[in-house]
């Protein structure tokens, strides 16, 4: 069987909060108050509740979406703007590290979970006051700020490619 990836893609939901029967049609009343007709299709194979998602689609698609299942798979493009890289995140990428010193320059080769390697160094001036723990320390975190860099980039990538496509999503409604 062939696998696939989820490419970026920009919704609208709203949380449902509440759902009534009304002659013989599901209607689901939204946090911003509006209600929705649920159509026959839209909850053939899952009868959503309170709490569930009520989502649109760039392509004008709707669907119902359990709570669970739209929370694991979707975060809100504010707060995906606003989040930061911490220390911690940065370290936990980190799948091994190894050192080798050359003539008092100690490198650092950090293997990142995703089998990047980044390269940390450290120079010591004299020789005779190398010391392989400290060298050791400084080339691993030269190695992390440059993680840090990396991280920093892509996510700058990722927020910009959001922009892009909730302003491609925004254009897309108003031509409708």
């Amino acid at each position: 069987m062939k696998k696939f990836y989820s490419k970026l893609r920009i919704v609208e939901a709203l949380e449902i909060k509440s759902i009534e029967e009304l002659g013989g049609s599901l209607i689901a009343t939204l946090e911003d108050g509006q209600n929705k007709v649920l159509s026959s299709e839209m909850v053939s194979r899952y009868l959503p509740i309170k709490g569930d998602y009520y989502v649109s689609s760039e392509e004008g698609y709707c669907y119902v979406n359990p709570k669970s299942v739209f929370e694991s798979h979707y975060d809100s493009v504010e707060e995906f703007k606003k989040d930061q890289i911490t220390a911690d995140q940065l370290y936990f990428m980190v799948a091994e590290k190894h050192f080798a010193v050359v003539h008092g320059t100690t490198i650092a080769v950090v293997t990142l979970n995703n089998g990047h390697k980044v390269v940390g160094e450290s120079h010591c001036i004299n020789i005779e006051d190398y010391n392989q723990d400290v060298g050791e320390s400084i080339a691993f975190e030269d190695a992390m700020s440059k993680v840090g860099d990396l991280e920093a980039y892509h996510r700058s990538a990722e927020a910009f490619a959001i922009e892009c496509a909730a302003l491609d999503f925004s254009e897309g409604k108003k031509d409708a």
